[in-house]
């Protein structure tokens, strides 16, 4: 029997040795050593940040969503009429390589929360405008180079999940001009909607991206968010392993345009 108890105890010391590895070791690992997630792509307006429309309402649309224009933002309604003329962003711009395109993923680790982020600054493209309209824009990601704080993410997004060899770039071509009504003074977000065709792994579909946009001295900004259910694009679950992540993510952007 003392020898049945002490091979008893001895189990019982090894099954809590393994929880505590299983469940403290990610634990300590996310909280502790993993660096926390990027935050959200934003604008910066008079010092502060102007976050992107919540990705909840940016969902793929309809022909009948592309008729709906939201509301114009809290920052734009509040401020004062401007007079800027229209010459102030007429002409054809380009991404800067100020630009940035990513994602934004949940993952549960042995019960852990934590956020996967990867982003890349390899964005191409031009975007026209002409009196207070944005009249045309083709935008090209080179998924390639999507990065985030994890070499074997990396692998699992450019490999099993996104299959970049075979599908190198995602791509956004608005089918709608954007009117912005007048031309924001500087610094001066407004609240619009984007409405076009999304390319992700070959897939395109219709979706209306709510945007903030705004001019920043000769610059144009924009910025927004855009949720992504997986399997409606054929992408793969990110899930591997012990990792589980939720069956949809966040593309978010902030695409810097230099006049070209």
């Amino acid at each position: 029997v003392p020898r049945v108890l002490k091979r008893s105890k001895w189990l019982l010391c090894v099954v809590g040795t393994i929880l505590v590895l299983v469940i403290g070791g990610p634990y300590v690992y996310i909280h502790f050593v993993q660096s926390p997630a990027p935050k959200p792509l934003t604008l910066t307006v008079a010092g502060q940040s102007a976050r992107s429309p919540s990705p909840v309402a940016a969902s793929v649309a309809t022909t009948a969503d592309a008729s709906k224009t939201p509301p114009t933002s809290n920052a734009a309604s509040s401020a004062a009429p401007t007079t800027t003329a229209p010459s102030a962003i007429a002409g054809t711009w380009k991404p800067t390589g100020q630009s940035t395109v990513g994602y934004r993923v949940n993952e549960v680790l042995f019960g852990q929360h934590t956020t996967a982020v990867g982003r890349t600054s390899s964005v191409a493209g031009e975007v026209t405008a002409a009196g207070t309209r944005i009249e045309t824009a083709n935008l090209t990601v080179d998924m390639t180079t999507v990065k985030s704080d994890q070499d074997k993410r990396d692998k699992e997004f450019t490999g099993r999940v996104m299959d970049a060899a075979t599908f190198p770039t995602a791509t956004f071509t608005l089918t709608a001009p954007i009117d912005l009504g007048r031309v924001p003074g500087d610094k001066e977000p407004i609240s619009v909607p984007a409405t076009g065709n999304l390319t992700l792994r070959g897939s395109t579909k219709p979706v209306t991206i709510p945007l903030m946009a705004q001019r920043n001295g000769d610059q144009l900004e924009i910025n927004g968010s855009l949720d992504i259910q997986f399997a409606d694009w054929g992408i793969p679950n990110p899930s591997i392993g012990p990792i589980s992540t939720e069956d949809h993510g966040v593309l978010e952007l902030l695409i810097i345009l230099a006049r070209d």
